[in-house]
C-alpha cells in the first residue's frame, strides 16, 4: 500500500522517492485500465504533495480516471483544479477543453462556454483554439441562439479556413440559417445579420435562405430578386448555381416567361459543368413550348436526350420532342420518336398518351381504320378522364366514317356518360348523338340530348342553336 512504501522508505526527507514512486504505482494503474484504483493513487498524492510540481499533471490523470469511470462531475472538479491552480499552464490547454466537453454533453452550456473561452483566452495560437471556437458556436446553436450561433461558425471558417472544424462550421450555419429561417421573424432577423456581416462566411447562405423562405410562400417576385442578389454579390458561393435556377424558376412561376427564359440561359452560360444543366435545358424547352418557338423547344429537348438524366426527364424530352415536332409538320420524325417512346417505355404514365398520339396522325393522314384501333388500344392504357372523353368521342367519329353509326353512338354515349359536363370533347359527342337519334327518328332522346347540350355547352351558338331545337321537338311532341 501507499502507506507501507512511506514506511519502508521511512524519513521525511525521501520526499522525491515516494512522491515519485506514488504517481509511477497511479500510472501503472491507469495503463492497466484500473481507474479506481489509480484515482485513489492520484488523491492520496494529492493530499500529500500538494504543491508539488507534478500536482498539474496529477490532476490531470485524476480527472480522465473518473471520467472513465462515467464520473464526470468528479473529472470537471480536477480539471477545473488545474485551471484555477495555473490558467496558462501546459497541461491546462487539455483541462479546459475536457472540462468543456463534459459540460457540452451534459447540456451545460453555460459552463461550457465559459471552459471553451477560457481555453482561447490563454491558447489562443494552439491547434485545440479552432475546436474551442467552433464549440461556442455550437452551444449557442444548442442553446436555441441560432444567431449567435451563426456568427460563432462564421468565425470559426474565418480564423481556420480549411480546417475540419471549419468545415463542420459550414454545416453548422446551414442548420442554423434552416432552423432559423423556420421561426415566425427568420426573415427579419436574417435580414439583420446580412447587414451586420455583408462579408462574413454565412451572409450568402443567409441571402439563400431568405430567398429559399419567399420561394415557399410563392411569393416568387421576392424570391427572384433575393436568389438575383446571391448570384450576384456572391458568384463563389457553393450553392450559386442552385440560386441561378431557382431565379429563373421563380419567374416561370411568377408567369414572367421572358424573364425565366433569360434566366435559364444564363445559368447555361455561368455553370455550364452543374449537374443541373440537363435539368435547365428541359425548363428552356417547356418555356419555347409555351411561348409556340416549337423549333428552339425542339433543340432543347434534343439536348436533354443527348445527356446521362434520368428515365422519367429522358422519356418526357422524348414525348415533348415528338409534340413540337408534330406541330412543326413533321409528321414522320414525330411518328418516329412515340414509336421510339413506346418501344423505350411501353408501360409508363404516358403510354396512353402517345398511343392517341400515333393515332391521331393517323386519323389526319386519311387512315381511319388503323386510328380506330390507335384509339380503342389507347383506352385500354388507362388514360386520364379528360384523354378518355376525346377518345371515346375520337373513336366514334372514325367508326361513324367506317360506316359503323351504332357503334359510333356507343362511344358517344361513353363520351356523354363524363362526369365533366361541360368538357368540349363530351359537348362534342353530344351534337353527334343528338343527330343519329334523329336519323333513327328517336326523337325522345334526341331531345334530352338537345336539353343537356344547352345547359353545359360554352359556345354560346351552339347552346343557342340546341336551345331551339329542343323547343322544335317539344312543339311537335304536344301536337
Amino acid at each position: 500500500s501507499e502507506e507501507q512504501l512511506v514506511a519502508r522508505f521511512g524519513g521525511t526527507g525521501d520526499v522525491s522517492v515516494v512522491s515519485g514512486a506514488l504517481l509511477d504505482i497511479a500510472r501503472y494503474r491507469f495503463n492497466q485500465k484500473r481507474y479506481r484504483d489509480a484515482a485513489a493513487a492520484y488523491d492520496v498524492f494529492l493530499k500529500r504533495f500538494p504543491t508539488h510540481p507534478a500536482r498539474l499533471s496529477a490532476r490531470y490523470q485524476a480527472g480522465l480516471c473518473y471520467a472513465r469511470l462515467n464520473r464526470a462531475g468528479d473529472a470537471v472538479d480536477q480539471w477545473e483544479a488545474v485551471v484555477k491552480d495555473s490558467a496558462g499552464a501546459e497541461v491546462a490547454e487539455k483541462a479546459w477543453a475536457r472540462a468543456g466537453d463534459l459540460y457540452f454533453q451534459a447540456q451545460r452550456y453555460t459552463e461550457a462556454k465559459r471552459c471553451y473561452s477560457g481555453l482561447l483566452e490563454h491558447f489562443a495560437a494552439t491547434d485545440i483554439a479552432a475546436l474551442a471556437t467552433l464549440r461556442l458556436a455550437q452551444c449557442e446553436y444548442n442553446a436555441g441562439n441560432d444567431a449567435g450561433a451563426i456568427a460563432g461558425f462564421a468565425k470559426t471558417q474565418e480564423q481556420y479556413p480549411g480546417s475540419p472544424a471549419a468545415h463542420e462550421a459550414k454545416r453548422g450555419t446551414e442548420l442554423a440559417l434552416y432552423r432559423l429561417g423556420q421561426t415566425a421573424k427568420g426573415s427579419e432577423v436574417l435580414e439583420t445579420l446580412i447587414e451586420k456581416y455583408p462579408s462574413s462566411a454565412f451572409a450568402a447562405d443567409a441571402q439563400f435562405q431568405l430567398a429559399k423562405r419567399h420561394y415557399e410562400g410563392k411569393q416568387f417576385a421576392e424570391a427572384a430578386q433575393g436568389f438575383r442578389r446571391v448570384v450576384s454579390q456572391f458568384p463563389g458561393y457553393s450553392a450559386a448555381d442552385q440560386a441561378q435556377f431557382l431565379l429563373a424558376d421563380s419567374y416561370a412561376r411568377a408567369g414572367s416567361a421572358e424573364e425565366a427564359r433569360l434566366g435559364y440561359e444564363q445559368f447555361l452560360s455561368f455553370f455550364p459543368e452543374s449537374d443541373l444543366r440537363p435539368t435547365v435545358e428541359f425548363r428552356i424547352g417547356l418555356v419555347e413550348f409555351e411561348a409556340k418557338e416549337y423549333s428552339r423547344a425542339a433543340v432543347a429537348f434534343t439536348r436533354v436526350l443527348d445527356e446521362s438524366v434520368s428515365t422519367e426527364m429522358s422519356s418526357a424530352s422524348r414525348y415533348n420532342l415528338a409534340l413540337c415536332q408534330k406541330l412543326l409538320g413533321q409528321t414522320e420524325d414525330a411518328r418516329a420518336s412515340l414509336e421510339r417512346y413506346r418501344a423505350d417505355h411501353p408501360h409508363d404514365s404516358r403510354s396512353a398518351d402517345v398511343t392517341y398520339q400515333l393515332a391521331n396522325m393517323d386519323e389526319a393522314a386519311g387512315a381511319t381504320k388503323e386510328a380506330a384501333q390507335g384509339f380503342e388500344a389507347a383506352l385500354n392504357l388507362t388514360p386520364s378522364r379528360g384523354l378518355e372523353v376525346e377518345l371515346q368521342y375520337r373513336l366514334g367519329r372514325c367508326r361513324e366514317s367506317l360506316g359503323d353509326p351504332d357503334g359510333a353512338l356507343r362511344a358517344y354515349l361513353l363520351a356523354a356518360a363524363s362526369t365533366e359536363r361541360r368538357n368540349p370533347f363530351r359537348v362534342s359527342a353530344l351534337t353527334r348523338c343528338a343527330a343519329l337519334y334523329e336519323s333513327k327518328k328517336s326523337y325522345s332522346r334526341a331531345l334530352d340530348i338537345y336539353l343537356d347540350i344547352a345547359h353545359n355547352s360554352q359556345d354560346q351558338e351552339l347552346a343557342a342553336l340546341a336551345k331551339g331545337r329542343a323547343s322544335q321537338l317539344q312543339a311537335g311532341r304536344k301536337r
